[in-house]
């Protein structure tokens, strides 16, 4: 049995079709692909800066402590910030499958996941619509 973990259900979604698409975009450049501001990308940044803040050198255990409060609070915003376009999905999704984290919580893991499949619904009713 597989361990759950934020990596391998989210790469099992992508590869069940329904962020198909997400799988394809990472490589690609944001500036490239968003026609609007997104704000799942200062949300990606937000969590990566206080990940790299929360396992940097020259930090003491009460600053660590503090940061890993901090570093929390970066996913909790991360997890439930909705993008706006295909490229902030795709972004989200290949976030979420390779973000750093020092434990591998399945709450948060569902939170996202819930997240990309609102918006991922959203999109597809646009498509729809059209």
């Amino acid at each position: 049995m597989v361990a759950l973990t934020r990596r391998n259900a989210l790469a099992a979604l992508v590869g069940t079709g329904a962020l198909g698409i997400a799988a394809a975009l990472p490589q690609c450049t944001r500036a490239a692909l968003a026609s609007e501001v997104d704000p799942i990308f200062a949300a990606i940044e937000r969590h990566r800066t206080a990940w790299h803040r929360f396992i940097g050198p020259g930090i003491d255990d009460a600053e660590r402590e503090g940061a890993g409060y901090v570093e929390q609070e970066a996913w909790d915003d991360f997890a439930d910030t909705h993008p706006t376009t295909p490229a902030g999905l795709a972004a989200m999704a290949a976030y979420a499958t390779h973000a750093p984290s020092g434990a591998e919580d399945v709450d948060n893991l569902l939170r996202a996941m819930r997240t990309i499949a609102t918006v991922t619904a959203h999109f597809a009713a646009k498509a729809v619509a059209v």
